[in-house]
């Protein structure tokens, strides 16, 4: 289950599929239950004790341990994993799901603005540029596509942390 903890409905709607999820498991359609992404990074603390449905919690740049915590499921225990490795950009061969035409590049992440209304820079952490040389070579392992979409919280910040301007 991969989660988002932005918006209460975004909450709700994993939390649903957590039950959703042990319904299934107690039918014997599933096994386990991983939950990785947002809500794991930013509450993980009252997840981990509370949401005892779930086997395996995993945070927003901790997807490279999905092997390791998997194994570390089935051999009978609950796996705490967010922020074991400290990452600040996963890397890893894309899967590029998108149609063949086009493809999305994350340039940056987090945020810096700290906006009374929103949790990123408490989940995400502050703003963080990838370097330009990594996006190139991500971008170019990405084949023949028409359309190359920017991502980021706050794509106009792009470089201001590593290049001293945007």
């Amino acid at each position: 289950i991969n989660s988002c903890a932005f918006l209460e409905s975004a909450r709700k709607e994993t939390l649903d599929t957590v039950f959703e999820c042990d319904g299934y498991r107690r039918d014997g359609k599933l096994e386990k239950i991983v939950m990785t992404g947002c809500m794991p990074q930013k509450f993980i603390d009252e997840l981990f004790d509370e949401l005892t449905e779930v086997d395996v919690f995993l945070g927003t740049n901790d997807y490279d341990l999905l092997p390791e915590s998997i194994e570390e499921a089935y051999r009978g225990n609950r796996v705490h994993y967010v922020g074991k490795e400290k990452k600040v950009f996963a890397r890893k061969d894309r899967v590029v799901t998108t149609p063949l035409h086009y493809a999305y590049l994350k340039i940056a992440d987090g945020c810096n603005n700290h906006c009374t209304y929103c949790l990123i820079p408490s989940i995400r952490g502050r703003y963080r540029s990838e370097r330009e040389e990594d996006l190139l070579r991500e971008a170019e392992g990405l084949g023949e596509i028409a359309e190359l979409i920017l991502v980021a919280q706050d794509i106009t910040r792009y470089g201001e942390d590593l290049y001293g301007k945007p």
